[in-house]
């Protein structure tokens, strides 16, 4: 019988390990379920190459922290790149509205200062203003 679905008697085949050997009931179901064999087939090619595996090597704890500093290192240059260019490109797209804010203020002090005081000290200001 084919089925397209997962089958619960693997699932639950699975909780139950790790063994390496089949009951006949699990066996029996394996003849009879090609969804069940097929997942056992790729389960069973993993398990080779992972029996295969000689000497292991466990990491020492130095090692790790090292390597979890390096990356966390390497991650926090990354950030700080990726901050300060879209810093820089946000401060160069306000630019236009930073000069026309400026020019709006000098004009506005200019006219009040001409209309008000005198023209010179407008000029004084507007001069002032814009060296500043």
């Amino acid at each position: 019988m084919i089925q397209k679905k997962r089958c619960s008697e693997f699932d639950e085949w699975l909780e139950r390990l790790p063994r390496t050997e089949l009951t006949d009931d699990f066996k029996t179901h394996l003849e009879n379920c090609d969804a069940c064999r097929t997942r056992y087939r790729m389960l069973d090619d993993v398990a080779d190459k992972l029996r295969a595996l000689q000497d292991v090597h466990v990491l020492d704890s130095n090692v790790l922290n090292r390597i979890e500093k390096i990356v966390q290192e390497e991650y926090i240059q990354k950030r700080n790149r990726k901050v300060t260019f879209r810093l820089s490109v946000l401060g160069i797209a306000s630019l236009p509205f930073v000069i026309a804010v400026n020019l709006l203020w000098a004009l506005l002090g200019f006219y009040f200062l001409e209309n008000t005081l005198s023209e010179t000290l407008a000029f004084v200001y507007l001069v002032g203003f814009t060296l500043f």
